[in-house]
């Protein structure tokens, strides 16, 4: 948790829009471009919040998302793996969103269990995506591809 308010803490004095997801909700600062077609975008309930965004956070957040220019994304990245989240899975889930996860909140995991659940062998099951957080889930599965759309293909050898 305390990690979180850092990155949210870090991100606001680089003047970069963040929200964060707990639950069913998300939370976010100001209201602006972002935060509007996020809305539009999503059937999920905002929680606006003041500044300072990291005041909001009362428990570990379910992942934090970072939106901005394009061009911009590379850096930001590069600076919150320095040091603030070395150890989580930092991946672009479109052109202008920048996704932060727990290392072990991925698509990946996530198909791992449905299909264990489900009694699925992993050599039966499909997955398809279109962006760097796809990668997990494309690298577990025993048959896989990305959209001809992919803005950038995620590269895997398993790709077929």
């Amino acid at each position: 948790m305390d990690r979180a308010k850092a990155i949210l803490d870090e991100l606001q004095k680089m003047g970069v829009y963040c929200q964060f997801y707990q639950g069913e909700d998300y939370y976010f600062s100001k209201f602006g471009v972002h935060s509007e077609l996020y809305r539009c975008w999503r059937a999920m309930r905002a929680r606006r919040w003041a500044i300072p965004l990291s005041d909001a956070v009362t428990m570990p957040p379910d992942k934090l998302l970072l939106i901005d220019e394009p061009e911009r994304l590379p850096g930001i990245k590069a600076h919150l793996a320095e040091d603030l989240c070395q150890d989580m899975t930092l991946a672009e889930s479109k052109p202008y969103y920048l996704e932060i996860n727990h290392a072990q909140a991925n698509k990946g995991a996530a198909l791992r269990f449905v299909a264990e659940s489900l009694g699925v062998a992993q050599q039966e099951v499909m997955a398809i995506g279109d962006s760097t957080n796809d990668i997990p889930m494309i690298r577990w599965a025993d048959w896989a591809g990305a959209w001809a759309r992919a803005a950038r293909p995620p590269r895997t050898p398993r790709i077929s």
